[in-house]
């Protein structure tokens, strides 16, 4: 089932299926009234997975989890945005769906956002709640706050037992404001801390007792906006203002229980467009092994998935294709040859397939192993490269573009390419991450380090291993400087 921001799968009937498509349309709307992106900003519809049953559900993934965001890129070169949940899901499962939304948001506004702004305020929001005609956000978050003890413990919050996590453990502001990506996901517990006292700051700053800070941070907002570097917008947002009684007022807060909230007037979508069709026994097979996990434990059943699609029939192109990535994720490049050529005979003109094919006969070019063409004239890789422009339509296909033109010694189209992909849509994690590598190889290295820093941001986690040798190589090329 489609509707104007997601497309919808699910086992539910058709009436239970149109209830939370809308619901999930009112979730959106209010994010982008409280929010505002900017008008116009590219919206590729979130694709999402409800089950009627919890057993199905666990029985995708052997997960417990109530639900589940996947933004893997091990599934495909495109990364493909998925929340997985059950109709019996939790508050914790809704409010992560918030969560994501409303970094998609806060990302086409500017993808500039210190990593303690972009976690803090993707919590604040994330506790919206729709009342009828009332939207209200900024409440407390049920499962976790600091306390003034010196042990962990919990207390009843509401229908929720709240983690209460010592306040001596919290970072000092200046230690947040310039925290990076290591010191939000170094481990699991020192993420909680982070997460947490980065919401709490930035709830100060929304609705804070001190009205100077609330208006100084909407400053900083602004200039951030406007494309100033966040140090020197946060510097020039509170300049005159005293860093020593700012520090205490966060380190107040901080065991502050929340006193304060946004209330706006919000009119739902009084019915919401959706169209639908019943999916076919090959697209739900290919669905399960899309959603799998893309690990050794794993892959005989999405082998197993992928024969049950090649049997239902229908989709021929498509299970070539998803067979070509399993074996390409396994480093089989023969045997991913031999199916995404498989897949190209049957639509040629396909880009997902067009590029595979480029990536995976260009790295058996470069390493000429399993009877790679290792004698393959440049000059048709280039003519494929030039198809494969012509095909491309995402942001993240043209990154590719970016990244062969600079393969093929050609800079400066690369940089026009890459850098026209990022206008286009701001939150796309690898066309920053290329953006990063080229202006690194062109020496600009304060605008690299940026690239890279936005590259971060939105990368999920699992895909954030390459953007440490590229962060090595920045350091180093700094230090060959002498800076």
């Amino acid at each position: 089932m489609r509707s104007p921001h997601f497309t919808l799968k699910t086992d539910l009937d058709d009436e239970l299926a149109r209830y939370f498509a809308a619901r999930f349309e009112a979730v959106h709307s209010a994010m982008e009234l409280v929010i505002a992106p900017p008008r116009g900003a590219r919206t590729d519809n979130l694709e999402i997975v409800l089950f009627d049953r919890v057993e199905d559900f666990r029985a995708l993934r052997s997960s417990s989890a109530g639900g589940m965001f996947l933004w893997d890129p091990r599934t495909d070169l495109e990364p493909e945005r998925v929340i997985v949940m059950y109709r019996g899901s939790g508050d914790d499962v809704w409010s992560t769906f918030r969560h994501e939304i409303a970094h998609r948001m806060m990302w086409q506004r500017t993808p500039r956002l210190p990593i303690w702004v972009d976690e803090g305020l993707a919590q604040y929001y994330s506790t919206l709640e729709i009342d009828g005609n009332e939207i209200t956000v900024g409440k407390a978050l049920p499962e976790i706050d600091f306390w003034d003890r010196s042990t962990i413990g919990k207390v009843w919050f509401g229908n929720f037992q709240q983690v209460q996590i010592p306040v001596s453990t919290a970072p000092g502001m200046a230690h947040l404001l310039d925290a990076d990506y290591a010191d939000f996901h170094d481990d699991a517990w020192q993420e909680q801390i982070f997460y947490t006292a980065s919401w709490k700051l930035a709830h100060m700053f929304k609705l804070g007792p001190d009205a100077r800070y609330v208006a100084r941070f909407s400053v900083f907002m602004a200039e951030i906006e406007r494309g100033t570097e966040p140090s020197s917008a946060f510097s020039a947002a509170f300049d005159g203002t005293s860093i020593d009684d700012l520090e205490r007022a966060y380190e107040a807060y901080l065991t502050e229980p929340v006193r304060h909230v946004q209330r706006f007037h919000f009119e739902s979508p009084k019915e919401v467009s959706t169209t639908s069709r019943t999916l076919t026994d090959a697209e739900v097979h290919l669905l399960w092994a899309r959603l799998r996990p893309w690990d050794d434990n794993w892959w005989r059943t999405i082998k197993s998935d992928l024969d049950a699609a090649e049997v239902a029939g229908g989709i021929a192109a498509e299970v070539h294709y998803r067979r070509a990535l399993l074996f390409f994720k396994q480093d089989m490049l023969k045997e991913s040859a031999r199916e995404v050529h498989a897949a190209l005979a049957k639509q040629p003109e396909e880009p997902r397939y067009v590029l595979l094919g480029l990536v995976v006969d260009l790295l058996r070019k470069v390493r000429g192993v399993d009877g790679g063409p290792t004698a393959q004239d440049e000059k048709q890789l280039l003519a494929r490269l030039g198809h494969f422009a012509r095909l491309a339509t995402t942001p993240l296909q043209r990154s590719f573009v970016a990244m062969f033109q600079l393969r093929f010694g050609q800079p400066g189209n690369a940089l026009r390419i890459i850098a026209a992909a990022v206008q286009d849509d701001p939150t796309c994690g690898a066309c920053h991450e290329v953006h990063a590598e080229i202006l690194l190889l062109d020496g600009r290295l304060d605008e690299a380090s940026n690239a890279l820093s936005r590259a971060r941001a939105m990368t999920p986690h699992q895909g954030r291993v390459p953007l440490k040798d590229l962060d090595r190589r920045i350091q180093a090329a700094r230090a060959a400087r002498g800076h």
